[in-house]
């Protein structure tokens, strides 16, 4: 999947100077980490970002923890307390149009 870049070093310069070539086109940054160019030149992740959240990720897994995982239970802890703050503000979540929009 995508363009290998070889050996050239990779900087925020070299992806500023990256040009769109008309279609979409992910560039391989390392192992496991890609740069999307869309067809209009937008770069979607940045190098730093990208590098960080990589990083934060292998850590994770390397840990034992499921990064997908733990997404989902924070998603899930936040509605949670969502819910919780609207019951004490006198809402009622016995309503089935209220839960929907909740999750």
């Amino acid at each position: 999947m995508g363009t290998n870049l070889g050996t050239k070093k990779i900087t925020a310069v070299v992806i500023k100077n990256l040009k769109p070539t008309g279609k979409e086109e992910w560039i391989r940054i390392e192992e496991g980490l890609y740069l999307r160019i869309r067809k209009t030149g937008k770069k979607v992740l940045k190098l730093m970002q990208a590098r960080k959240m990589n990083l934060e990720i292998r850590e994770k897994i390397a840990s034992g923890i499921d990064p997908l995982q733990e997404k989902q239970r924070e998603k899930k802890e936040q509605i949670e307390a969502e819910k919780v703050e609207m019951e004490e503000n006198g809402w009622n979540l016995k309503n089935k149009t209220l839960q929907t929009l909740l999750i």
